[in-house]
């Protein structure tokens, strides 16, 4: 089989990410988690005061980004996420490339899509996942939030354009309501 003279680029372009962020992994586990949680709980503060992260009380969710070699759980606590020192027990972890988890928080790809193709996985409590992906699906980020989406959507674009892929739909390309996506599952 030969591979496409794109392919070297799309590999370059996608592990790109994950390379950019391994410096993280050299920093010790509690200034990362630190790091981590206090943008979680900035990210996620609205919600938060609404409940709407509920069904994470008492449970530890784990987001392992394999390309950068970083692993971080955290846990609800109250109205506040909290992190969880390594080697505790997690009910439920997504694992994926930087690359994958950027196509997911940019929403250029739905998080349904990128589960059947199996870019992203989920070990654990199937339930707890599905909530955490609902809740994904539903969430609308703050206008700060829209920015940096909007800026990853920019980065994306540079990358498909550079491998020669196909161009996704996106919030900036023709789409601002994000119709593409599908409604989260009840």
């Amino acid at each position: 089989m030969t591979a496409r003279p794109q392919d070297w680029r799309k590999r370059w372009v996608q592990g790109l990410p994950g390379y950019m962020l391994r410096p993280l992994g050299l920093l010790p586990g509690p200034l990362t988690r630190q790091g981590f949680v206090t943008c979680c709980n900035q990210l996620f503060a609205e919600a938060l005061a609404a409940g709407e992260l509920a069904f994470l009380e008492q449970r530890v969710l784990c987001i392992a980004v394999e390309d950068a070699g970083i692993e971080l759980a955290l846990s609800l606590k109250g109205v506040q996420l909290q992190g969880v020192p390594a080697g505790q027990p997690v009910d439920v972890t997504i694992r994926g490339t930087t690359y994958d988890l950027l196509l997911l928080m940019s929403r250029r790809e739905d998080a349904d899509t990128l589960f059947f193709q199996r870019r992203l996985r989920l070990e654990g409590e199937t339930e707890l996942g599905l909530h955490l992906k609902n809740f994904l699906d539903a969430w609308e980020p703050p206008a700060s939030v829209r920015l940096i989406q909007q800026m990853a959507a920019t980065g994306l674009s540079w990358a498909e354009r550079f491998t020669g892929d196909k161009p996704l739909p996106s919030p900036t390309r023709g789409d601002p309501t994000n119709s593409h996506r599908k409604a989260p599952l009840a």
